[in-house]
């Protein structure tokens, strides 16, 4: 049988017979690692033909960070490379950048809970400052009814008339 070429993506694959698969080196039964296999293709054989069929398999090339998947993007992996773990239902996270992201999270949480009771520290002891000047401010100060007039002397009621005419100290 002669083999015509299907033109995708700008490379040239080879037309197969039904069932097999279309690669960059030749006809498979089955889609090597990393690759996947791909709709139907209409090949130029068929179109030149006017047949609208469309028999050709072919292999795609999975995302660069699966080793094995079920589409071309990144987050339909189904199986990863040693040095990454399937996270996230179809994505391939690199360990090292996985570990220093739990690493990461676990600083941000201590760092938020420290802030968070620093924060409440501060609330604390100013809430304390204020009662205690308040307190403070009504024993010492809050007296001026009681015997101080505003400027801080002697009340005139307390004196009595008889003294209204007498300097105090």
């Amino acid at each position: 049988m002669k083999r015509a070429l299907v033109h995708h993506s700008a490379t040239s694959l080879a037309e197969c017979p039904y069932p097999q698969y279309a690669t960059w080196s030749g006809c498979v039964d089955k889609c090597p690692e990393s690759t996947f296999p791909s709709p139907p293709a209409t090949s130029l054989s068929q179109l030149a033909g006017g047949s609208s069929e469309r028999t050709t398999l072919r292999c795609e090339h999975c995302h660069y960070s699966c080793r094995s998947c079920r589409g071309p993007s990144d987050d339909q992996c189904t199986r990863c490379f040693v040095d990454a773990d399937l996270v996230d239902g179809g994505y391939c996270q690199s360990k090292v950048l996985l570990a220093r992201l739990n690493a990461a999270a676990v600083w941000y949480k201590a760092m938020t809970v420290a802030l968070m009771t620093l924060c409440v520290v501060i609330v604390s002891v100013a809430g304390l400052v204020l009662v205690t000047q308040t307190n403070c401010l009504a024993a010492c100060c809050g007296g001026r009814s009681a015997g101080r007039d505003a400027a801080g002397g002697r009340s005139r009621a307390l004196l009595g008339t008889a003294g209204a005419h007498k300097h105090v100290p």
